[in-house]
């Protein structure tokens, strides 16, 4: 039987393994496949910037989707993510 972390894509895990070698982390964008990954994949994040001393910044963490994905609430630690419509990345707006 395969785990909810099993699931998660092979390219997701490998560059998790990738941030313990970061100091300093800015405008980082994730893109997830399915809900369950959208769930997973910031709590991730979150979990290894703990490891090396980094934290996010849940007030500037946003998450998004398309038109045809309706959304639900992501809970990263004790923090509802907010649902946006646009960002700014890197001086672009995204919508």
């Amino acid at each position: 039987m395969l785990s909810a972390r099993s699931c998660i894509p092979l390219r997701w895990r490998t560059f998790l393994s990738y941030i313990t070698k970061l100091r300093f982390v800015n405008d980082v964008v994730i893109m997830a496949e399915t809900l369950g990954d959208l769930n997973a994949m910031p709590n991730d994040l979150s979990r290894v910037y703990q490891q090396v001393g980094l934290r996010m910044n849940m007030s500037k963490t946003k998450i998004m989707s398309n038109a045809h994905v309706a959304l639900h609430p992501v809970i990263v630690g004790s923090s509802a993510l907010e649902i946006a419509d646009k960002y700014t990345y890197l001086g672009h707006t995204i919508q």
